[in-house]
């Protein structure tokens, strides 16, 4: 049985075949939550004799939806980064359970604090400009035109505390349509 470095090591020498001496270090538990469970570590590997490090996310998905779920936020956070808002860059989705028991997603790292942390920790005008922040963040987020990313969440007409993730669509095919969950769950 491999442990979890191994796994994470034998997907990624599959997925960087031309890369060197790929090793995974400092693997971390960050957080477990409903649907994921969160881990650091760092990717050590030799490119055009350049060591090369990458703090990176791994983000490991659980639960009946897990696939969609993992394909999705892959798929969002790839958009986002193409269009420039300020997102983790999503390095690779892993939607076989093969390497890690359950699908997961490997991202970039951004080291810091969380908003919250840093929040509790301002003055009073750096919260406010951290607030300022936040919401403009947040309008920009709101105001993007979904259609534009192929992103559409429809409801069921015949059951309308249900609803439904289409995902991007690739020449005007739907790449995946499913059931997400009902909300009166």
């Amino acid at each position: 049985m491999y442990s979890m470095e191994e796994a994470i090591e034998a997907f990624l020498r599959e997925k960087l075949s031309d890369k060197e001496n790929i090793r995974v270090l400092d693997l971390k538990d960050i957080t477990t939550g409903w649907e994921t469970d969160i881990h650091s570590f760092t990717l050590e590997y030799r490119e055009l004799r350049a060591d090369i490090r990458k703090n990176l996310i791994l983000r490991l998905y659980s639960g009946k939806y897990a696939t969609m779920s993992a394909k999705n936020e892959f798929q969002t956070l790839s958009k986002l980064h193409q269009i420039n808002y300020p997102v983790p860059f999503p390095y690779f989705c892993g939607t076989e359970s093969s390497y890690l028991g359950r699908p997961f997603i490997i991202m970039e790292r951004i080291n810091g604090q969380s908003l919250g942390q840093r929040m509790q920790a301002a003055s009073r005008d750096e919260f406010s400009d951290l607030m300022y922040l936040f919401c403009n963040l947040f309008n920009v987020l709101h105001r993007l035109n979904w259609n534009t990313l192929n992103i559409d969440f429809s409801l069921d007409q015949k059951n309308p505390n249900t609803y439904y993730l289409i995902t991007f669509s690739c020449s005007d095919e739907i790449l995946n349509i499913s059931k997400r969950r009902s909300f009166s769950q």
